[in-house]
């Protein structure tokens, strides 16, 4: 092996060193900003609400439970949600029947976090108004992506003319 044969093998290493990197340095940035957006939601709902709790960390435990948690709740949502999909008998009842499906099983994530952590007790009321505001703000996330999918794919149909 030749002596450019091994400096172009350690550049190589070294190029894929820092793209690995910098892939794990920009998920764990998306990553502490979704955790951030609910820590900080859930701090201030339970701060509003009067809810105790024993320490910053218990709210981040349970943050991190109810995401955890609702990875697996969203899957089991499908289902209902697209059979509603496909009866609904209008746009506002497909519209109040989606958040009401997400309400319900996000509502089974935070219940469930909730009984899972002892330093932690939150009212079942609190814990309705914090799924409905999670749901609802899904949801709402959920059109603006599809209305820029749509503004996009439509742009893109005019360059093609």
């Amino acid at each position: 092996m030749g002596k450019l044969e091994e400096v172009s093998e350690k550049k190589d290493m070294r190029e894929k060193v820092i793209a690995i990197t910098t892939i794990t340095v920009l998920l764990g940035i998306a990553l502490g900003f979704v955790v951030g957006i609910y820590f900080f939601g859930f701090a201030g709902l339970f701060n509003l609400f009067g809810v105790q709790y024993d320490s910053l960390l218990t709210i981040l435990t349970f943050i991190l439970f109810v995401l955890i948690i609702g990875i697996f709740t969203d899957i089991f949502a499908k289902i209902p949600l697209i059979i509603f999909s496909n009866f609904s008998p209008g746009k506002y009842a497909l519209i109040v029947g989606t958040i009401m499906i997400e309400a319900f099983f996000a509502w089974i994530a935070i219940f469930t976090a909730d009984e899972l952590l002892t330093g932690l007790n939150i009212p079942l009321t609190v814990e309705l108004v914090a799924a409905l505001v999670v749901s609802v703000s899904e949801y709402l996330l959920e059109q603006d992506d599809r209305k820029k999918k749509e503004s996009n794919g439509n742009q893109d149909d005019y360059k093609h003319e």
